[in-house]
């Protein structure tokens, strides 16, 4: 009898022991990783500063870090990622608003690493209702965007206006409002 019970007592040991065992390699699985498959970058709600002077003023955006700077901020390695730069007089002159070129800045200021983009600052070729629908970069892929130097005059808000950066990567900047203090975006550019 005390033979049988031993052997039982080892079978139940080493099924214990397989099923213990085979459960901790089930645990042992590596975590799928899910990648963002998005291709476009969306940001929301930035705030460029309106201010007449605008040196030290949040009005210098790189679409890279999604940051704002001040031209006091900009080194030569932020300066290579400042896409867009905002210019607004409208406190005392609304028909003297635009985007500037980062190589080529408003009066007699140089940023340090600045490329040349190409921004529209015209009545746009797209609507903010087409801003909306822009989910991927093959809808930004296919839009031209004609560079333009000229101020905009008041404007209408809401309105898109499109961009490419000096990567060749294109955007819209769908300008939402301006209440004298800051002028508010949402930015959706390919990554």
């Amino acid at each position: 009898m005390h033979i049988k019970s031993s052997t039982i007592l080892k079978s139940f040991f080493i099924f214990s022991f397989l099923f213990i065992s085979c459960s901790k390699d089930d645990n042992n699985t590596e975590e799928e990783v899910i990648e963002d498959e998005s291709t476009i970058v969306v940001y929301e709600d930035i705030k460029f500063a309106v201010d007449e002077d605008g040196v030290d003023s949040k009005r210098f955006f790189s679409t890279s870090s999604g940051q704002l700077y001040t031209f006091s901020e900009i080194d030569e390695e932020i300066g290579y990622t400042v896409d867009l730069i905002w210019y607004d007089m409208s406190p005392t002159n609304s028909g003297f608003l635009f985007w500037e070129e980062p190589n080529d800045l408003f009066g007699d200021l140089s940023m340090p690493g600045a490329r040349a983009i190409k921004i529209e600052n015209y009545e746009p070729s797209m609507s903010p209702d087409d801003f909306d629908n822009i989910e991927n970069s093959d809808q930004l892929m296919s839009l031209t965007v004609e560079n333009s130097n000229s101020a905009m005059g008041p404007v209408n808000y809401p309105l898109a206006i499109l961009f490419e950066n000096a990567d060749g990567k294109k955007g819209i900047i769908k300008m939402k409002s301006n209440d004298g203090e800051f002028m508010t975006v949402d930015i959706k550019v390919m990554k």
